[in-house]
């Protein structure tokens, strides 16, 4: 990587918006699903909420049965549900 400076973001450029947003990264300890441990932590394909590993790997299984009945996933990103298949 020669001299990709957009590659890290400067400490100077974290904002109190990112810096609220680790807070509550960190502070979760339940899942917004299943409020299981959070163990590990992944952002919802479909939602904004943070999700643990096994609630992540069902919802890469929607997305599996999505791409099966030849739906375009991208129109899926961020719609606030996990729909239906």
């Amino acid at each position: 990587m020669a001299n990709n400076d957009t590659s890290i973001t400067p400490a100077n450029t974290i904002t109190p918006e990112d810096i609220a947003f680790m807070d509550r990264v960190r502070s979760q300890k339940e899942c917004a699903w299943c409020h299981g441990p959070m163990d590990t932590k992944a952002q919802s394909f479909f939602t904004w909420e943070l999700i643990c590993a096994p609630c992540w790997y069902k919802e890469l299984e929607v997305q599996r049965k999505l791409k099966k009945q030849g739906k375009n996933i991208k129109e899926y990103e961020n719609i606030g549900y996990v729909p239906e298949v």
